[in-house]
């Protein structure tokens, strides 16, 4: 019998909207619309795009090997300010319009780390820059329809 549990970090990309680590996604759709936004929270976090936690979880259900297994996610450590200065570099028009402030959030690191590619060597993730550019490109496309 096959165990599988997933220690995704802040998880962000399209139509993630809701609680306090969503900001990196709501930033990039109001940038999208050509609005103002800010992101609530200050430190360093580790993140995961929402595509790369889809299919890590679709990959535990169906291809873990025998036995309890627990996974991390390689995801990107970033700042809120860096994921603004991403955010900026992909679309300049946003410069100034992105702020940010608020509380540090908790360290989300875990105490040992257990990479996904100990189950899956071919794990291959999309870089944060990557992911906040398909989540600029989907919320674009959305505005558009």
């Amino acid at each position: 019998m096959a165990s599988f549990g997933l220690r995704p970090h802040v998880v962000y990309g399209p139509e993630r909207e809701q609680g306090l680590t969503a900001a990196p996604s709501l930033a990039a759709r109001a940038v999208a619309e050509g609005r103002t936004c800010e992101i609530n929270y200050t430190g360093t976090a580790g993140y995961d795009y929402v595509e790369d936690v889809a299919l890590a979880l679709v990959r535990g259900a169906l291809e873990s090997p025998p036995g309890a297994h627990v996974v991390d996610l390689p995801g990107d450590e970033a700042t809120p300010e860096a994921i603004r200065d991403m955010l900026v570099a992909l679309e300049p028009s946003a410069a100034g319009r992105i702020t940010v402030n608020g509380p540090a959030i908790p360290s989300n690191a875990p105490p040992e780390r257990r990479l996904i590619q100990r189950l899956f060597p071919d794990w291959e993730r999309v870089s944060l820059r990557v992911g906040l550019a398909r989540t600029l490109e989907f919320y674009g496309w959305v505005k558009q329809s």
